[in-house]
């Protein structure tokens, strides 16, 4: 799924309305995968789809797609997800 303009425009006034999108989009993604249960929340809520299911647990296989945004790290019931500014 791609941002459109307008979906980004929004995006960036609400993350960092001080700094372009481009600029916002430098993020760490780790699944700590001890913990996934595979239960796929991430996958569904993430905006971006940054996450897929791999072998019964959550891969970020589009990290760079990442907005910073955090609802991934909000529905883990077991915290296995951490979103790091880079």
């Amino acid at each position: 799924m791609q941002v459109g303009s307008e979906a980004q425009a929004l995006l960036k006034r609400r993350i960092a309305p001080e700094k372009n999108l481009e600029e916002t989009m430098g993020w760490t993604v780790t699944v700590d995968a001890e913990k996934c249960t595979g239960c796929g929340e991430c996958v569904d809520v993430c905006p971006v789809e940054v996450y897929e299911l791999q072998d019964g647990k959550s891969a970020a296989v589009n990290e760079e797609e990442c907005l910073g945004c955090e609802s991934c790290v909000e529905v883990c019931e077991t915290n296995a997800l951490t979103v790091e500014e880079n």
